[in-house]
């Protein structure tokens, strides 16, 4: 989905900014004050589906290393390849490229961004564990407003999920809604009905979601602070909101989205997918194709949402929908300089 956000050519320090991402790729133009380090203009955003993270997956169940295949390499150069020409016309400045979660994974990551690197003329960078989530606590503290000494960020994808805080630590966990599709994938194959599916996920994660340090952990639980969950049309948090029609949701509210998605025909999820997204959604959500998609990912991305506000002893959070974290990136000074 393109969208621009000014077609006037800036005057100032345009930066444009590409995440690779787990399971998209994410681009972003926007005038900089270097000076202030924050965002003065935003002039475009756009993204595109590379499924990075299920391709090392389908390799790893057939026992192979988990390295990116030559055919989503190519499809990833061809995305960015799309997006940079889309984005010339705003002449930025520099373009810097963040990969995460799955590069680190694929043993091939670095000579894949090496070669981004060259065929594009850009750096591209793999950023650490740690860097990502702190990405995403900028992000959250960028577009919610809560002072950072009250935040907890909380950003998921197809390969993980991530909370940070400003000085009570962070946390980093390999399930994102990638994965545990993977996971659901085998179950339904055995022929389990859509609640024996949940019922099996929901014990599965129970017992694989990591432990959460005990000082987060304390103020996950805390009316001090807020959670503010982070992410594109494609995440877990935007899916609870386009079927409950609300950006803060409890357990509960989870819940039933969850029994909602689980008591219908499978087959029928995309129309339900659709009509919602119609009644809630935004431009980016109604796309009817995204919607078809989105239907093998629903009830999974519901699972984990839920999954990990138990394990977290979770009782709300807020959504604000991002394009990734680029709205974190294109103020991190080391990125540019």
């Amino acid at each position: 989905m393109w969208r621009a956000f000014s077609t006037k050519q800036s005057h100032g320090t345009v930066r444009r900014v590409l995440e690779l991402g787990s399971g998209s790729i994410k681009c972003q133009v926007s005038e900089v004050d270097v000076e202030a380090q924050r965002i003065s203009k935003r002039i475009a955003t756009t993204n595109a589906t590379v499924l990075f993270t299920r391709d090392l997956k389908i390799q790893e169940d057939d026992n192979q290393v988990a390295a990116f295949s030559s055919s989503v390499q190519r499809e990833g150069m061809q995305a960015i390849q799309k997006m940079l020409a889309q984005t010339e016309v705003f002449q930025p400045d520099k373009t810097v490229a963040v990969a995460t979660e799955a590069f680190r994974r694929a043993v091939n990551g670095q000579q894949y961004a090496c070669s981004l690197t060259e065929g594009f003329n850009m750096p591209v960078i793999i950023a650490t564990a740690k860097q990502e989530a702190h990405f995403g606590f900028q992000t959250a503290a960028a577009v919610s407003g809560i002072k950072k000494t009250n935040l907890i960020s909380w950003d998921c994808g197809a390969g993980s999920f991530q909370f940070s805080t400003l000085s009570c630590g962070s946390h980093t966990d390999s399930h994102g809604s990638g994965t545990v599709t993977a996971l659901a994938r085998p179950l339904r194959e055995r022929g389990l009905s859509p609640k024996q599916v949940v019922h099996a996920m929901l014990e599965t994660l129970r017992l694989e979601l990591a432990p959460i340090p005990a000082t987060l952990h304390e103020v996950i639980q805390s009316q001090k602070f807020t959670t503010v969950a982070i992410g594109s049309q494609h995440s877990m948090f935007n899916q609870q909101r386009i079927l409950s029609g609300f950006d803060i949701f409890s357990q509960q509210d989870v819940e039933s989205s969850l029994q909602e998605s689980v008591s219908l025909d499978p087959r029928k999820l995309p129309g339900l997918e659709l009509q919602r997204s119609r009644q809630y959604g935004d431009a980016d959500d109604q796309d009817e194709r995204r919607c078809i998609e989105n239907a093998n990912f629903m009830v999974p991305k519901l699972v984990l949402l839920l999954a990990v506000m138990r394990h977290a002893g979770m009782k709300q959070a807020t959504f604000y929908k991002t394009n990734g974290n680029c709205e974190a990136l294109l103020t991190q000074p080391w990125l540019w300089e």
